[in-house]
């Protein structure tokens, strides 16, 4: 359900109440317990959360609280809501000045004993609701160890509400393979299974499990990239071969803070409290290995977000993130990220849109599947368009504020065109 303001409370609760009758969006109930239908887009993630059984008491009452949804753009309704089979509840989004009511229903509770102690949930989604699928969340205590883990699985119905086979949808989507796959960890391992299916057929026709340190995580991606592209025989440009195998081994510990603080500048890049603690983190993974470029750039993007937020001065934030872009690119030139921040730099801080249109371009030709740089490009293409008809392109003067207006459709802060002198 979507709604033009905030949904009243009761105006939630009457919600929920109608989905008393609903069943489920989809007919495979409950697969998340076991593989997923080739339908479906998965999205498997573990996060070690520290050792001893209390870390692991804490971590069943935040998911017994729904803690989860605990996020600026997304609450749960309700958080008291029993973690039961059959309980009701409702995702609220907000996105764009909108609103949105998720129904969703939990489909089964994992209470398990014995060497790995287990306890969580999986709801699935309800006919009003924006995607179709599963989502589980679970905490587990290795008694061995005394490790505790959060392990979520998501799962996505690619194409909503429909019948169709994998052979069908090929034909729509004019592919001949597809290929699917999962990453997992497990203390200081990851491992990554990919499989290439054949379309027309639905049939397999090549699979393969790659395990590595943390520390070569990077040379792990590179790997499994370069063996997919060998297998649906792609034509790699000499560039590209290169950029796959000079992947640099990082430090596991630097690759965890990273990750980290990617987690909470994604989820939290309008409040300053959550950016504060990404770059942190991006500082953390700096001092356990100063040679990894991918934490300068993390941590420049930091900075830009704070002075959108008005957690530091703008002066101060282009300074910091100049700084940072400068040793990210020196340690390496081809990181996609890092050419995208930099495009940020020169549309919103140097209003140099020609030179953020070239950093745009560049972002997306080292790092293809990187959001945000395709969310930037076409705005600037845009602006480029209408600039001589709105204002000059580089307006050089130190005293220019930008005003803060709205978000991108996909959650990235951008500014209004409107500026304020002061």
């Amino acid at each position: 359900m979507f709604c033009l303001s905030r949904p009243s409370r009761q105006s939630i609760i009457d919600f929920i109440s109608a989905q008393a009758n609903q069943t489920f969006s989809y007919a495979e109930v409950g697969f998340s317990r076991q593989q997923a239908p080739h339908a479906y887009i998965i999205d498997h993630n573990r996060i070690n959360l520290g050792h001893g059984s209390d870390i692991f008491q804490r971590a069943k009452t935040a998911i017994r609280q729904w803690k989860m949804f605990d996020m600026t753009w997304v609450s749960l309704c309700w958080p008291e809501a029993p973690i039961e089979p059959g309980a009701t509840v409702a995702v609220l989004i907000s996105h764009l000045g909108f609103w949105s009511l998720n129904a969703s229903r939990i489909v089964y509770v994992i209470q398990e004993q014995g060497p790995i102690e287990k306890y969580g949930f999986a709801y699935g989604t309800l006919a009003d609701h924006g995607e179709i699928g599963e989502e589980r969340f679970t905490v587990e205590f290795h008694q061995d160890d005394q490790t505790v883990w959060f392990d979520l699985y998501a799962s996505v119905m690619r194409y909503k509400g429909t019948k169709k086979g994998l052979p069908e949808i090929a034909r729509e989507l004019n592919v001949d393979g597809i290929v699917e796959g999962s990453v997992m960890r497990s203390g200081q391992r990851v491992r990554i299974t990919a499989q290439l299916l054949d379309a027309p057929t639905d049939q397999h026709l090549w699979a393969e499990t790659y395990e590595r340190d943390l520390g070569d995580v990077l040379g792990l991606q590179s790997e499994v990239a370069e063996a997919i592209a060998q297998q649906v025989r792609a034509q790699l440009t000499p560039r590209q071969q290169t950029q796959l195998r000079s992947a640099r081994p990082v430090n596991a510990e630097a690759y965890d803070a990273y990750l980290r603080g990617r987690f909470y500048f994604t989820t939290g890049f309008t409040k300053p409290d959550s950016l504060k603690k990404a770059q942190r983190l991006f500082e953390q993974s700096i001092q356990k290995d100063p040679d990894f470029a991918l934490a300068y750039a993390g941590l420049a993007d930091t900075y830009v977000y704070l002075a959108f937020s008005g957690g530091l001065s703008q002066d101060r934030a282009y300074r910091s993130a100049k700084q940072a872009l400068g040793k990210a690119l020196e340690l390496d030139s081809t990181i996609g990220e890092a050419h995208d921040t930099l495009g940020v730099l020169n549309w919103r801080f140097d209003w140099d849109w020609d030179a953020a249109e070239r950093e745009f371009s560049r972002a997306i030709a080292l790092a293809p599947s990187y959001s945000c740089a395709h969310e930037a490009a076409p705005s600037i293409s845009v602006l480029l368009a209408g600039a001589p008809r709105l204002w000059p392109r580089s307006p050089r003067s130190t005293n220019w504020t930008l005003v803060p207006a709205r978000l991108w459709p996909n959650q990235r802060p951008i500014m209004s065109c409107g500026i304020t002198r002061v």
